[in-house]
């Protein structure tokens, strides 16, 4: 209300009825004029609180004086009660029972609103260590645009998983992943090499493309692996000092030939982006709007 009518032209001790609006209801309150100077709300008090204060004393703090039916006007002494916030909303609970379904739900939305808005907060500045993503290992960038599904991350690609995705993201496609990272291996190193070293090889191009899989120590996987790549003609073999001595493996011109034009992005889980060293120093950039693999 206007000062000029609240304020100054009324008396102390003048007794009006105030319209409040709580919790999308409009209550109307009985107040009373106690002072006429300081500032404008002081000199304003409810009449149920200034009864109290008259007839029973201070009221002490974490308390307040309710009105037991609900009825904000009924100021009689019997109908007046000093209650804490909590009694006052359990008698509110009490006299209106749909008020506990409509604050329940009210408290439903908002915690949604809340975990919506935290996990969007969690997605724009942090790697979530359950999810994918999309990264550019020529530019030390990291797509902020976590995924569930492996395939997802990267655009209009075909909807591969595991060792498919694997295997395309070394540039072979049509054999297994651990068959095409032998040939990215083989392809890197550039010469003959013993299976120990290839598997060294494998194993820096397989944390480094941010597959977490480990490879066993037994040569058995190698093999089978590399035997199929020899009946393609894509890998040689040959002893070089003995019957006895180990093999050397290459890449031969046929296998260099098969190779398709490797993913730009490679997938890559959150909690290998996290734990893996070779992610240190890469940025995490806000996606663009066209699609990353396009």
């Amino acid at each position: 209300m206007s000062e000029l009518k609240w304020g100054v032209e009324m008396p102390v001790g003048t007794v009006r009825i105030r319209a409040r609006r709580q919790n999308g209801r409009k209550r109307r309150i009985r107040y009373i004029k106690v002072r006429a100077d300081g500032p404008p709300k002081s000199r304003w008090v409810s009449f149920a609180q200034w009864w109290w204060t008259q007839h029973r004393g201070p009221i002490p703090a974490g308390k307040v004086v309710a009105h037991i039916d609900g009825d904000t006007l009924n100021d009689a002494p019997k109908n007046l009660g000093l209650l804490t916030h909590g009694d006052v909303l359990f008698l509110c609970h009490r006299r209106d029972p749909e008020l506990t379904a409509r604050n329940r739900q009210a408290c439903l939305a908002a915690a949604g609103r809340s975990n919506r808005e935290r996990a969007e907060l969690r997605r724009r500045f942090e790697i979530l260590p359950s999810k994918w993503y999309a990264v550019d290992l020529a530019a030390k960038i990291i797509v902020n645009r976590p995924t569930r599904k492996r395939y997802e991350c990267v655009g209009d690609r075909p909807r591969l998983n595991g060792e498919g995705h694997e295997a395309a993201m070394y540039g072979w496609p049509d054999v297994g992943g651990l068959a095409a990272a032998i040939l990215a291996a083989l392809a890197e190193l550039g010469r003959p090499a013993r299976w120990t070293e290839i598997r060294d090889a494998v194993l820096t191009l397989r944390r480094r493309s941010g597959v977490s899989r480990t490879w066993p120590r037994d040569p058995q996987n190698f093999y089978v692996e590399s035997l199929k790549l020899r009946r393609l003609g894509w890998v040689e073999s040959a002893r070089t000092e003995g019957p006895s001595s180990p093999k050397t493996y290459w890449i031969t011109a046929a296998g260099l030939a098969a190779r398709q034009e490797p993913w730009r992005y490679v997938a890559v889980r959150g909690r290998d982006l996290l734990g893996l060293p070779e992610f240190e120093g890469f940025r995490l950039v806000r996606p663009a709007k066209e699609a990353i693999a396009s």
